[in-house]
């Protein structure tokens, strides 16, 4: 009886054995697809990403020119909003015809 035991402890020993590595394999090969298709979508999207922190900038650049414009520096303030909303709606439209995702 004793060795019939140690027998079925042994056997399910290695199957758990074989399970864990089977389970660690499609892990790693699952991580290794995700790693794969996340940095093809960063590298797919880098434009749009690069874009909407230019299109950010801009606002930024909007609101120094409120602010210098409410310190009576009118002039200033008009040349510096008007350059900034130029260049908003230049990297809007660059955005706007930049479709890498369906759906986007």
């Amino acid at each position: 009886m004793t060795n019939s035991l140690k027998k079925k402890f042994t056997a399910i020993y290695i199957t758990l054995v074989i399970i864990i590595i089977a389970v660690g394999m499609v892990s790693t090969f699952n991580i290794y697809t995700l790693r794969k298709s996340i940095n093809g979508l960063i590298t797919n999207n880098y434009k749009s990403i690069d874009t909407s922190n230019n299109m950010i900038k801009c606002i930024d650049n909007q609101d120094k020119a409120i602010l210098i414009y409410l310190q009576e520096n009118k002039e200033e303030a008009l040349n510096l909003f008007h350059t900034s909303d130029d260049e908003f709606y230049k990297w809007f439209y660059i955005e706007k015809s930049n479709i890498t995702e369906t759906g986007e």
